[in-house]
């Protein structure tokens, strides 16, 4: 066999070895993580902290639930089901009951500060970062 024929074996067998793991790794996705859509979610960063936007219709303020730590941001969120009966079969559907979001922050930030808002559906979250320095307004000393 020839170097350009071997060659090219080798980079069809790499092409099928590398389809095989995007196929493997897509599904342990949608088996571990079947509850998160990266589709809804914006993280941005600022000098002094993160906003999350959530995307979350359908789910009721009360349904909803924000957790903090330093390093991550848990929320999670429960759509009530709607109980109509109906004669046809569902063969496939894309709504889920339960929405679960995490993130996992580049920064720490002050779970004691986290500022969570939820509106027509959309759901936003500040967090400050700790650990950064802040000017300190200097006052004149009383003479004695």
């Amino acid at each position: 066999m020839g170097a350009a024929r071997r060659h090219q074996t080798i980079s069809a067998e790499i092409a099928r070895e590398a389809k095989e793991h995007q196929t493997i790794g897509a599904e342990i996705a949608r088996e571990v993580l079947p509850n998160i859509s990266a589709d809804v979610m914006d993280v941005t960063e600022t000098e002094t902290g993160f906003a999350i936007r959530v995307d979350a219709p359908g789910i009721d303020e009360k349904d909803l639930e924000v957790r903090a730590t330093p390093r991550s941001l848990c929320i999670t969120g429960k759509r009530q089901e709607s109980s109509d009966q109906k004669e046809e079969t569902t063969i496939y559907s894309e709504r889920r009951s339960k929405h679960i979001f995490r993130v996992q922050l580049p920064a720490e930030t002050d779970p004691d500060t986290v500022h969570a808002t939820v509106s027509d559906g959309l759901v936003e979250i500040k967090l400050l970062k700790v650990g950064l320095s802040k000017k300190v307004p200097l006052a004149k000393a009383a003479a004695v």
